[in-house]
């Protein structure tokens, strides 16, 4: 290694950390795998409040433990509208929470259907011995809003009760009419209602939909609400205020801060095997540190890598990320305090062979794409995982050009996708790394539902009685018109539709398919939702259509092909992930992925019993392939673009030993290139990706 240096690097940290205005010590759990942005909010209202806080991702690295908990006055814990949650495990809370509690923590927790998660559907009675009972102060889980209701949609408002002693913000209405989801509670005895249903009129008006209880020492906030859902941004800080406000009051103070860290490791700085992985421990000082925990990153101008929460990095395993990885361990307790270590990783490889890149691009459910992992698993796929909607990012160029095969899978997600680069509204692209992998020759297969409506909304055709049709058309020139093909966003399944009143039932193979032959293709519920109905250009064929024939949108598209140039591009617009069986999604997948492979081995012939270098790879003007044989050999160096034209050879004579042949590939475009190489009956291959 070395160690290279112990300063603030929060320009590189995961977390966000305000300046230190009140004392009070917060941890943030962010366990909500649905809409992971939401918890942004309340990281928002955190600080505008004025309170610092550390942030611990639930959703990646499951229920944090006691000791994790245990240095921080207060746990925020957030699940959004998750329904599916680390914070019960079966109807009991996770050990590390329940461990807090009994040691006297405090606990604001957030969120709708988190009790759903726990507990099911209302309504449900709790007593003495029960968690929900002795630690939430819920006796009665009565009902969620929009359930039964009559007079409204959902719950309005929420009111404070009465000399509650926590808020004093009367009444909180919503940005929308109503709130889905909230739990209408009855608090036990012991338990206070801070905040009710409301208004007079509604179903559950006088319910609690926020309590405050207290169990020995441990103090105990629960709001059945979602906290993106507050009308303003102010009104949210207004409340997030007095909750933390009341809270603080109990504040032993800021505690020891740390003055030091140093990053240590047992077995060296660095990393040699593929795949391999490297534990890297700490040593924080004082000793007498009331928070010693930190938070790991990886800083900006590394090679890939990942690194957990305990200290765990791991090699990316990919052909052109060996290099350096800068480490970096923050302190938690606001001091600013942080050390960086270098760590060395070489020998990373995809392998040999078509390789396939799954992109998690779902963050509505997201663990979805495990579905379709396990399909590439099934096909003994060469293939990694990129899971852009943990990292909060999508993989840059250096990362996809290691990979003939791209899935972009966006699964039931609608808000804030990768896929996208919306910067110039007059002109949207796909994300400009994945465009210039596509130009570079790449084949791209995108694949979900609301991955239309994401960006255009709901700017369909609306098939209604006497209506003008609103359809979202794209031009010659546009990129979904270019690239995918698509020259109308006519529809989404389930909006208006008749003869199948709620969605799509199947889609049917077309004649001009020559990929797949699986026909019909279901889903594992009658009908999908949200699939987008298109219409697909002169240039593009169509796949699948949506069926039966009686089907509203039948003959409009749900998956077509099309390429541009060197690009290619296979749209899917249904949940591939909810095919309905997994022998047909393995078929499925199968099928798509063995038709481009053969198109790519009827170019790259993949025996290697030749052993060369190629470097450097990217190239951009020369590049060096370095030969060693141990007796004379006649050989022949071939490279061919990507439909298979021949674009250089060149022949050599009495090879013997170490031989270095430069090739000059200045004049050449953009893209992905296989350089072959023979010798005597023996053939090797490499792809070369050049770029300029």
């Amino acid at each position: 290694m070395k160690k290279i240096f112990t300063l603030l690097f929060m320009n590189f940290m995961l977390i966000g950390v305000t300046m230190a205005q009140k004392d009070l010590r917060i941890l943030l759990v962010h366990d909500n795998n649905n809409t992971p942005v939401m918890t942004d909010s309340i990281r928002h209202a955190i600080t505008a409040a004025g309170y610092n806080y550390s942030d611990y991702d639930a959703v990646e690295n499951g229920a944090p433990p006691t000791d994790i908990l245990t240095p921080y006055e207060l746990v925020v814990w957030a699940t959004g509208k998750a329904l599916s949650t680390n914070f019960f495990d079966g109807e009991l809370p996770n050990e590390g929470i329940k461990g807090y509690l009994d040691n006297g923590g405090m606990l604001f927790v957030e969120g709708i259907d988190f009790m759903y998660d726990g507990f099911g559907s209302a309504s449900d009675t709790f007593m003495v011995g029960d968690f929900a009972y002795d630690y939430l102060g819920v006796e009665v889980y009565l009902a969620q809003s929009h359930y039964d209701d009559t007079v409204y949609d959902g719950v309005p408002m929420m009111v404070a009760t009465e000399n509650n002693g926590i808020c004093t913000v009367d009444t909180v209405d919503w940005r929308w009419s109503t709130m889905w989801g909230a739990d209408a509670i009855i608090p036990t005895d012991g338990a206070k209602s801070i905040y009710d249903m409301g208004p007079s009129d509604y179903d559950f008006t006088g319910k609690s939909c926020m309590v405050y209880n207290e169990k020995g020492e441990a103090k105990i906030l629960s709001a059945f609400i979602r906290w993106d859902g507050f009308k303003t941004f102010d009104l949210g800080v207004s409340v997030t205020t007095e909750i933390l406000d009341y809270f603080n009051k109990f504040s032993t103070g800021a505690g020891n801060d740390v003055t030091s860290i140093d990053i240590t490791s047992d077995s060296g700085f660095t990393i040699s095997e593929n795949n391999g992985s490297l534990q890297l421990g700490l040593t924080v000082l004082p000793e007498e540190a009331t928070n010693k925990t930190v938070t790991w990153s990886i800083a900006e101008g590394s090679v890939d890598a990942l690194i957990s929460q305990d200290g765990l990095l791991t090699a990316s395993g990919y052909d052109n990320q060996n290099g350096k990885v800068y480490v970096v361990a923050t302190a938690n307790d606001g001091s600013e305090v942080a050390d960086t270590a270098e760590i060395t990783i070489s020998n990373q490889t995809v392998g040999d062979g078509y390789k396939v890149l799954l992109v998690n691009d779902n963050a509505n459910g997201t663990d979805r794409y495990l579905v379709i992992e396990d399909a590439l698993k099934a096909g003994n796929y060469n293939h990694k995982v990129f899971n852009a909607a943990v990292k909060g990012m999508a993989p840059d160029w250096e990362l996809l050009s290691n990979f003939n095969f791209v899935i972009w899978y966006t699964g039931n997600d609608g808000v804030n996708l990768h896929f996208w680069d919306v910067s110039d509204s007059t002109n949207i692209q796909c994300n400009a790394a994945l465009k210039q992998y596509a130009d570079n020759g790449g084949t791209v297969w995108l694949q979900g539902i609301d991955f239309f409506y994401d960006i255009y909304g709901s700017q369909y055709s609306a098939k209604n009685a006497g209506g003008d049709s609103i359809i979202t058309a794209f031009d010659a020139g546009s990129f979904v018109y270019d690239y995918l093909g698509i020259k109308e966003y006519v529809a989404q399944t389930h909006q208006n539709d008749g003869v199948f009143s709620d969605g799509v039932q199947q889609i049917d193979l077309t004649e001009e398919n020559e990929i797949t032959g699986i026909d019909p293709i279901k889903w594992v519920w009658s009908t999908m939702w949200n699939a987008d109905v298109i219409d697909v250009t002169d240039n593009a064929t169509p796949l699948y259509y949506m069926g039966p024939e009686t089907y509203d949108f039948a003959l409009y598209c749900a998956m077509v092909y099309n390429k541009k140039g060197e690009s290619e591009f296979i749209t899917s617009t249904f949940e591939t992930g909810k095919i309905d069986t997994q022998e047909n999604t393995n078929q499925f997948f199968k099928e798509v992925l063995d038709h481009f492979e053969e198109l790519w081995t009827d170019v790259a012939i993949v025996p290697n019993e030749i052993k060369f270098n190629v470097y450097p790879n990217p190239a951009t003007e020369m590049v060096n392939v370095e030969l060693s044989f141990d007796k004379p050999e006649e050989v022949m160096i071939q490279m061919y673009d990507i439909s298979g034209r021949m674009v250089y050879s060149k022949a050599l004579t009495g090879i013997q030993g170490v031989q270095n042949t430069i090739i000059d590939v200045s004049n050449l475009s953009n893209g992905i290139y296989n350089l072959l190489v023979t010798s005597d009956n023996k053939r090797s291959n490499s792809r070369l990706v050049i770029t300029k």
